[in-house]
């Protein structure tokens, strides 16, 4: 449960913390904005990043790692995650679709995958989205092969074949079944003589 005692620092609690290594400020920061636990708080060491390290590494490797393409911040990065010097340095950066196309290709999605990339190609290549491809194959029950090489109707076309089944079904007179006749109403007949 909240208590608000647990924000309140005492002075020995300051003075605990400095022995420790903590900064006034980091421990007001710990314990009254990231709600750690004063235990924690005073205890748990404060984690410095070793810029001159970096600095010299950069130093060393920092023009062949430009001539490759990559930034310092990709290098610093590239280093944080465990890479050697050496790889960070000479790997070049890829472009965003080329690392999207890696991803996909080890994805646990593409084992699970519906259509061929050669089915979705060719699908694509007759003006098909993938989406109409798939409500074609799974809601419609269509071939795939069909799905993916019969073209999708203009607007026009669709009125059109709306209006042959519209026909078949009730006729060639549409005011038939929008306007239908009223009754006439025998009394208003010799109302009206």
């Amino acid at each position: 449960m909240f208590n608000p005692y647990d924000f309140y620092i005492t002075p020995e609690e300051f003075a605990q913390a400095e022995a420790n290594g903590i900064c006034k400020d980091t421990l007001i920061w710990r314990i009254r904005r990231q709600g750690w636990d004063k235990q924690r708080a005073l205890t748990e060491p404060v984690q410095f990043q070793d810029r001159d390290k970096i600095s010299a590494v950069w130093d060393k490797w920092g023009k062949l790692a430009e001539e490759n393409g990559v930034s310092r911040a990709v290098f610093r990065k590239r280093l944080e995650r465990g890479w050697t010097e050496e790889k960070a340095a000479t790997t070049p950066k890829i472009d965003q679709n080329e690392h999207m196309k890696r991803m996909c290709e080890l994805s646990p999605r593409t084992k699970r995958r519906k259509f061929s990339e050669d089915l979705v190609r060719l699908a694509e290549k007759n003006g098909i989205r993938y989406k109409t491809l798939k409500s074609r194959v799974t809601k419609l029950g269509w071939d795939p092969y069909i799905a993916a090489t019969t073209p999708v109707f203009s607007r026009y076309e669709m009125g059109q074949k709306g209006a042959q089944g519209f026909k078949k079904k009730y006729g060639s007179d549409f005011n038939r079944i929008f306007f239908l006749k009223r009754k006439q109403n025998p009394i208003r007949k010799e109302h009206v003589q």
